[in-house]
């Protein structure tokens, strides 16, 4: 459970996170969008985990929200603390989600933009490329 402060402000925060990131922290940020609204709004209540542990969960009463959502994880971490303490702070986490969803969705059109302007031959060249690059780093 991380939030990557690299800059006061939101978007040039989100810009600055590398390809690594921004894939790993869509995942962290939804995890902890999903615990705010879980222990917010949520009803708590205890169950029992595959090895029967007793654990605290947080029901939604809207379906659509208790199925959409992510069990609460981590909910006493700093990351998790920090969000829930203000609208502000969740509007900031929300926002470099959304940035780095929409920065991978990018890249996602411009590789497809430059396969499709590729030939069929220098496709397959390029993933025979990649093969034998994946080959070298295994050895």
């Amino acid at each position: 459970m991380n939030i990557f402060y690299l800059h006061e402000d939101v978007k040039t925060c989100a810009m600055m996170h590398n390809d690594k990131h921004c894939v790993k922290m869509i995942i962290e940020y939804a995890q902890l969008l999903s615990t705010a609204h879980r222990v917010l709004d949520g009803e708590e209540y205890y169950d029992r985990t595959a090895n029967n542990r007793r654990i605290k969960r947080w029901r939604m009463s809207d379906d659509i929200m208790e199925n959409g959502l992510m069990k609460a994880s981590h909910v006493n971490h700093p990351s998790n603390k920090w969000l829930r303490k203000s609208k502000a702070n969740y509007e900031c986490c929300l926002r470099c989600g959304v940035i780095c969803l929409m920065n991978i969705l990018i890249d996602m059109v411009r590789f497809i933009n430059v396969l499709r302007d590729m030939n069929i031959s220098k496709i397959h060249q390029r993933i025979f490329q990649i093969d034998h690059l994946l080959l070298r780093l295994m050895i």
